[in-house]
C-alpha cells in the first residue's frame, strides 16, 4: 500500500501543475520512500515470526531512525540540511528535485540500514529452516546482489553515468 501511494505521489508530482504542490510531494515522496522501507522490515519481522515488540533493540533501532529520518525531510525548509534546494525543472518535461544535502546520505543510510535488518530476517530464516533448499538461499542471495550491482557500481563510479543537468543553487 505505501509503494503504490508512492507511485501516486510521484505521478502527480509530473501531472500536477501547480510548482508548490510539487515541491510539497517531493517531501511526502521521501517520507513514503522511508516508510515503504521500515515497512519492509515489520513485514520481514512478521513473516519470519521475530517479535515486533519495542522492547527489541534492533526494533527500537529501527524506529528510532525512522522518526530522525521523518523529522529531517519536514524540517527541511528550516535547515535545508537534506536537500539544499528543492528546485522545478522544466527540461525535458516539468518535474520537481531535491538537491542534495549534507544529511541526503545519512538519511539514505537509515532506509538502507531498515532495508538490511529486513533481508538480514529473511536470510537467517532460509539459513536456519530445516529441509528448506540451499537453491533457493543461492537465488535469493544472487538477487539481493544483481539488484543492488548498479547501485554500487555507480556509486564508486565503476561504471560511466550520464550526466544530468543539475539547476546551480
Amino acid at each position: 500500500a505505501v509503494d503504490a501511494l508512492w507511485v501516486l505521489v510521484a505521478l502527480g508530482s509530473f501531472l500536477i501543475p501547480d510548482d508548490g504542490v510539487r515541491v510539497a510531494l517531493v517531501y511526502l515522496r521521501s517520507v513514503l520512500a522511508l516508510t515503504a522501507a521500515v515497512a519492509w522490515t515489520y513485514f520481514a519481522a512478521v513473516y519470519t515470526g521475530r517479535s515486533t515488540a519495542l522492547r527489541t533493540p534492533i526494533n527500537l533501532l529501527v524506529l528510532v531512525l525512522y522518526v530522525y529520518g521523518v523529522l529531517v525531510i519536514l524540517t527541511n525548509p528550516l535547515h535545508h540540511l537534506l536537500f539544499r534546494e528543492v528546485v522545478v525543472v522544466e527540461d525535458p518535461y516539468t518535474y520537481a528535485m531535491g538537491i542534495p544535502g549534507p544529511l541526503m546520505l545519512p538519511t539514505v543510510g537509515v532506509m538502507s540500514v531498515a532495508l538490511l535488518v529486513g533481508l538480514h530476517y529473511v536470510v537467517a530464516l532460509f539459513v536456519n529452516s530445516k529441509g528448506r533448499s540451499k537453491v533457493a538461499l543461492a537465488v535469493l542471495n544472487v538477487g539481493i546482489v544483481s539488484a543492488a550491482m548498479p547501485y554500487i557500481l555507480r556509486v564508486v563510479e565503476a561504471v560511466p553515468t550520464p550526466e544530468f543537468i543539475v539547476p546551480s543553487t
